[in-house]
């Protein structure tokens, strides 16, 4: 699949184990490259400050967050994650990627989330069941400011906040249940 992303100000895609962007002077000029990826395993998201992507090779999953703008990329210490990926979704602030994903191991479906810092340090990393009807539930309709993230639940608009100790606090806003799908 084509694996590409926007910012604000340009655009990031991955080909022939490459990140590349626009060159500055425009589109006929040769792009510039960011960074290396494994080519045909690799997805990437872009941020206005910075990106997060990752590889697999066999069952190893492999992080790396870049820049959008100068050729600089740092590994991830991502926690061993078991099973099959089935689907991710990243959303950034300038400060955070909130990076989401969902693997199957048999049966089991276990949704990931990850707060991860332009330094590519995991400040916290949460695990649910799609059936546990948390916040987590879906990997969609998500969306970051500063260090919150919000998300539409079925009992309305859900504030996931990552404290400055990097514990977690969530408010339910019940009200705004009937805007949300």
């Amino acid at each position: 699949i084509p694996v590409f992303d926007a910012h604000a100000e340009s655009l990031v895609w991955a080909q022939n184990g490459y990140i590349y962007t626009p060159h500055k002077l425009g589109w006929e000029y040769t792009p510039t490259q960011l960074g290396m990826v494994v080519t045909d395993n690799s997805m990437l998201w872009t941020g206005r400050t910075f990106g997060f992507g990752y590889f697999t090779a066999g069952s190893m999953l492999e992080g790396f967050i870049f820049s959008p703008t100068t050729n600089a990329t740092k590994k991830v210490e991502l926690p061993v994650i078991r099973g099959e990926i089935n689907y991710t979704n990243c959303v950034f602030s300038d400060s955070l990627c909130w990076c989401m994903l969902q693997t199957k191991s048999g049966k089991d479906y276990i949704n990931h989330a990850f707060a991860i810092t332009s330094k590519g340090e995991i400040l916290w990393h949460h695990t649910s069941s799609p059936d546990d009807h948390d916040w987590l539930e879906t990997i969609r309709g998500k969306t970051a400011f500063g260090n919150d993230l919000f998300c539409a639940t079925m009992d309305g608009i859900q504030r996931v906040r990552l404290n400055k100790d990097n514990s977690v606090e969530i408010k339910q806003f019940t009200e705004t249940a009937q805007y949300v799908s």
